[in-house]
């Protein structure tokens, strides 16, 4: 017979030929789609690539801002046709933030669906508040959705939402804000 995963209960597996799996960074964003492509996270397949419950409230603004989320400046942060809205009104960076509990030192799956206005939106995961401190994923994007991972550093991660322009009237637009346990031990 050939090998079988059920009867080996292996503490992680990892099967190079599975490019679903691998990433050439380590934040999981951008996959691995040839041979000579170099790895920077490949995904631990012992445990199915099961995902946790959702950590993050209110991830779809459907609840308003005052659910789950705190925001840096009152005003500029509102909730637009479902939509997180993040404006620099002063010319300085906004964002909005939530907590999330984790387990330091697991993997989380992370995905959210940001659109740029008139700013680029970046998305920031760290200890501090805004995604700062120890900063384990940080991320600016147009229009695409993120889809990625990142190590927990600390047992309360937070969340930051910007939108990254000096220009005073530019905004951005967060929708689908996901945060999951990923099983395993990723390498």
């Amino acid at each position: 017979g050939g090998f079988n995963i059920a009867s080996t209960n292996p503490s992680a597996y990892y099967d190079r030929t599975v490019l679903a799996t691998l990433f050439q960074n380590s934040a999981g964003t951008t996959p691995v789609t040839a041979g000579s492509q170099p790895i920077g996270l490949g995904l631990d397949q012992s445990q199915g690539l099961v995902l946790g419950p959702e950590a993050v409230v209110n991830g779809d603004f459907s609840g308003g801002l005052t659910t789950g989320w705190t925001v840096s400046a009152s005003g500029s942060i509102t909730v637009d046709t479902g939509r997180l809205k993040v404006t620099n009104a002063t010319g300085g960076y906004q964002y909005a933030n939530q907590g999330i509990t984790c387990v330091a030192g697991r993997t989380y799956k992370f995905k959210v669906t940001p659109t740029a206005g008139a700013g680029s939106c970046t998305i920031r995961v760290g200890t501090g508040l805004g995604g700062g401190g120890t900063t384990v994923f940080n991320q600016t994007s147009s229009a695409a959705a993120i889809d990625g991972v990142f190590i927990a550093a600390a047992t309360t991660m937070n969340i930051g939402l910007y939108c990254e322009s000096a220009t005073v009237g530019a905004y951005s637009f967060y929708d689908n804000i996901s945060v999951k346990l990923l099983a395993g031990n990723h390498q």
